[in-house]
Order: C-alpha cells, then structure tokens, then sequence
C-alpha cells in the first residue's frame, strides 16, 4: 500500500453513507478507480455516485464509472508527467521515488495534481499555495532533506535514507512506525461484510475470484496486448474461464471446453470450464478483469471484451453446471514439442571458426515463473500485431515466443513448470532446405534469419519446422493513431501472406555492431540483449556470444543441468535449457 492512500474498507464505509443518505458529496473526484465495476454489489458504489452532486472523472478511457460523470478531465500518463510514490516502510527510513516525464503529451492532457493545484488557486476563498505546478511541489518537498536530495532522486529514479520524524518526502509524511487508528466512526457509517445464507446442499464448493496476471482487477483490460498474452495455466485469451480440479469435474461430468453456469444466491454467471490439477477439489476459481460494459468491443484488440462480469458473485457452483457442446473462445494450442522424447543432459559446444559471432541464448527453467513478460515485450519489440479475439480464436495469434505450461503430479503435491521456446537458431535448421525462394537463410552470425521482401509464404518452412515457431501473417495490421507511435522503426511491419518468426532482435545485434565498428572494437558480452532476455525479471534468459569463451552464455551452455530441445533430430539449436 502507498503511503497516505486510504483503505478498501473506507470507500466502502464512505459510499454506504452516501447511498444510506448519511452523509453527501457536493463534489465528487475520481482518479485511477472505477468502483462501479470493481466494487461489490453490497457497497452500493452506483447508488453513491448516483447522488453525488457533481462529479468529475480524472480517466483516459470511459469505463463504467466515468461514463457517469458530469466533467471528464484526461490525466497524462506516467510517461507524460511527473510521478511519485512512497511505500509503506512502517520505519524512519524510507524510501521515495520519483520520475520526470519522458514525453510532451501526445494530445491536450494535463496531469491531474497540477489540476487540483489550480482548483484550489480559482476557488472563492483560494488556497494559499506557493507552488505553480507539480514539479515545483514535489521538489519543495525535498528541502527538508538537503540540497543533493532533490537532484538524486531525478538521476537515481528515488532517494532512500533515514528521515527525522517530521520531515515530509513528496508532500507526505515520512513513513515511520505508529499504532494502526482505531475505528472511530459512528455505527451508522460502519460496513458489514454481508452473509452468505445459501443452501451448503445447493452450493456445496467454495467460489475463488482471483486478480487476473494480466489485468489486475479489471484495469488493464483495455490493452490489446494483454488480451492477446496466453495465460500461462490455461492458454485463454480474451476471456474468462472456470478452474475445476479434475476430481470436481470428474463429478460433475464436465471436461475442459465445456461451457458452465456458475451459480449462487448472489447471481450466476456463465463461462468456459478448465480442468485444473493444481486447485482443491472443492474449489471453484475464476479470474476476474473481464467483462466491462463501457469499452467498445472491436475486432483490432483495442478494448476489452464484453460479456460476464467477475465482481458481486457469491461462492457457490449450481447443480448439473455443464451447458452445451465444447467451444473455446481463442486459446493457444498445448504443445509438448518434446513429444515423450527424454532431452538429452549433455552438455556441448559447437564453435564455427567462419563467424566472427554465434549468437545463443541460455534458459534456466527453475527461474522462469511462467509470468509472459518476455512475450508482451517480444510483441512491443518487433512490431507484432494483435490479431484479435476472432482471429485468435482460429488459432491466428502470433507469438514469436511462447511459454509451454506443464502439470506434474496431483493435488496437493501438483507442481507447475514452464518453459519459454522461440526459434532456436539451429545451426542446421531444416526450415532453410525447404524455401524456395531462400527468404530462410543462415547469415554470417549464425541465426536463422527470415527475409520478409524473398517470403511468398508458402510455408514449408513451417512444416519443416520440428519447434512450431514460425508463424503466417494473414492479415494486414491496421495501426490507427495513436497506436502507430508504439511501432519500432528499425523493424519492418510485416504484410499479409509473409512467415514471421524470432531472430534474436537482430535490428539490436545490427545495431550494437554498428557502434563497436565505428569505435573500433569488437563487441562486449552483455552491453546489449534481446528484448526478452531484457524484461524477463527473473533473468532466467540469457543473452550472448557463443563464441566468446568468457560470455555468461558460454558459461552456461557448459553447466551440467544443460539440455537442448529436439537434440536428437540433429537440428543444433543454439538455445540451452537449464532443467
């Protein structure tokens, strides 16, 4: 929790006031929250902002709450505007951060504290404030703490030390250790989590929503490339599913794809059913995020889908559930490109004399937590298009990186584990020998490139392909403004009918040899990686020269837990797996 922000159990008491006719909001201020669809039915948020009398909405994107607002004012964004924050450290010593805006904004937005600011100077009895905007506010803060303070924390992104109690750091109070308050408010302002009364026979299984990896609670849901980011347990994307332990759907005669009703004295609401081995039996999950009202559903993945709604649900899953034949919204297929095969532990190497650089990637699986990032960042990277729920649903989704989910044994002992796999650069690729118009060649370090103005797609080199890996582009991306500023332009944007694949970002590679040429050196290991390797926050890709024997990939491509993908067909690859 940041410091100074307010509990979920205030607004609930506030809005309960509100709507109870307890006590009233003449003016009403909405800044990054959408109670209306996050809220449950029980806080009675609608009916509070219903009798607000003014209300003023601080959103980017007209969602549910917003739309109810009688003055829409746009915030910039954090990359357009001054940011900060202070974390709760419950200690003198605290921790401040604070990052200047990396752009001018792209239209007529003004960041939201310099709004206030400027209320609070027009009000009938004005404010005294001796600070003009933001910046200056935030930098007054900093006095207290000496001259250097200020400057550190723009260079360092934050500032972090031992504070006197009294200080202030960014307008708020320097986080030191107090008594949690007391609940001092009167009865009739006080929320009562209500009681579920249900009939246990009718609803025998416990019901868990749960915050979306992508989403959160619902708040990202706009974004296409979330929607279009495989779960890492289910696949899904762009959409909700029911998680049921296999013993539950055993019982109930439901399997995976199956649609079901998920029932309560609350409501219902109806999804997809997935057959999970890592939940309890007596469980019923769900995710929540999906399901907006106010985002205009479109075909490019620009917003979010519309349909159920996760929030004001009650436990429970109501009788015969299994509704339907099969169907699945779009979801990435499993592949097991192992196919029962037993990886190979021997560690080798294969130099070529010939290159002045052999580009290789190393992967240790026991530190990669399944968590996509490599994904969205392969996807920003490289200029990859979102296909969109339909598409995707025809199994037209493009991730030139994936990440393979496995399930090893049962409940309660179930472990899940994943594995990324993008194109593995194979020394002896077979998707080369196939093309006829050579648009897959091997290049002077060693990848497997893929030259988009030879490729007619006839995609042979797909079939030839042992990993799955490459992908035909069957659509032109449309990139509508403001959507075009997102595109990388050292990478070409890809027409229909072209295969697409990894080549280990080598617009970056390109790049880096370009710079050590002009400084008349060779290049050195780690000052530049794959946009993967880059995001991943676990590190668990590592990126570098194979050729270079004092590279942290040859390091690792030496270890003994070392295995390559498909090893005994003879294709070479230059990725390690680290098991």
């Amino acid at each position: 929790m940041a410091q100074g922000s307010a509990p979920t159990q205030s607004f609930a008491a506030f809005a309960a006031a509100v709507a109870g006719g307890t006590q009233s909001a003449k003016v009403l201020m909405i800044d990054g929250a959408n109670p209306i669809f996050t809220a449950p039915k029980a806080w009675r948020a609608k009916d509070a902002i219903d009798k607000a009398g003014f209300i003023v909405s601080f959103g980017s994107f007209i969602d549910e709450t917003s739309a109810m607002a009688d003055l829409v004012l746009p915030d910039s964004t954090f990359l357009e505007s001054w940011t900060d924050a202070t974390p709760e450290s419950g200690a003198i010593s605290t921790v401040v951060s604070v990052a200047p805006p990396a752009m001018k904004p792209l239209y007529t937005t003004r960041a939201t504290p310099d709004v206030l600011l400027e209320v609070g100077r027009k009000l009938a009895t004005p404010l005294d404030l001796p600070w003009q905007t933001f910046d200056e506010m935030l930098k007054a803060s900093f006095d207290a703490i000496g001259e250097e303070a200020w400057t550190t924390a723009q260079t360092q992104g934050g500032w972090w030390g031992e504070l006197p109690r009294a200080v202030t750091v960014a307008g708020r109070p320097a986080a030191v250790a107090r008594p949690r308050a007391t609940d001092t408010r009167p009865e009739a302002v006080k929320f009562v989590e209500p009681t579920f009364d249900g009939d246990v026979a009718q609803f025998p299984y416990h019901f868990l929503p749960y915050q979306s990896l992508q989403f959160l609670d619902g708040s990202l849901s706009h974004l296409p490339w979330l929607q279009e980011l495989p779960d890492p347990t289910t696949s899904i994307m762009w959409g909700s599913w029911v998680e049921l332990n296999p013993k539950t759907a055993g019982a109930l005669g439901i399997s995976t794809g199956d649609i079901v009703d998920v029932a309560s004295s609350a409501g219902s609401v109806r999804s997809v059913a997935f057959v999970n081995p890592a939940i309890a039996p007596n469980l019923v999950a769900m995710p929540m995020g999906q399901g907006h009202q106010n985002y205009t559903r479109t075909e490019s993945g620009r917003t979010s889908r519309r349909g159920d709604r996760r929030r004001n649900r009650g436990p429970g899953l109501g009788g015969d559930a299994r509704q339907g034949r099969p169907r699945w919204r779009a979801r990435r297929p499993d592949r097991d490109v192992l196919g029962g095969r037993r990886a190979s532990r021997e560690a080798t190497r294969r130099r070529n004399a010939l290159m002045a650089y052999r580009w290789g990637m190393a992967v240790d699986l026991d530190r990669c937590t399944g968590c996509e990032a490599c994904v969205t960042a392969c996807h920003a990277e490289n200029n990859i298009a979102t296909a969109g729920e339909l598409q995707a649903a025809r199994g037209r989704a493009l991730h030139w990186i994936r990440v393979e989910r496995y399930f090893e044994g049962e409940f309660p002992e179930v472990k899940i584990k994943y594995r990324p796999v993008m194109c593995q650069q194979c020394d002896a690729a077979p998707c080369e020998p196939v093309c006829p118009t050579y648009a897959s060649s091997h290049n002077e370090d060693g990848l497997n490139a893929q030259i988009y103005n030879r490729c007619i797609g006839t995609r042979y080199c797909a079939n030839a392909c042992p990993y799955n890996v490459r992908f035909f582009d069957f659509f032109n991306p449309a990139w509508e403004k403001p959507l075009h500023l997102q595109l990388n332009p050292d990478v070409s944007v890809r027409e229909v009918g072209v295969m697409e694949k990894c080549t280990f970002c080598t617009q970056r590679i390109t790049a880096a040899k370009i710079t050590a040429k002009a400084e008349k050196r060779n290049l050195k290991d780690g000052e530049f990686t794959t946009a993967c390797a880059q995001s991943c926050p676990s590190k668990a890709l590592v990126f570098g020269d194979l050729n270079d024997p004092e590279s942290e990939v040859s390091r690792l491509f030496e270890s003994p837990r070392g295995s390559k993908l498909l090893e005994d067909l003879g294709t070479l690859p230059k990725v390690q797996y680290l098991g």
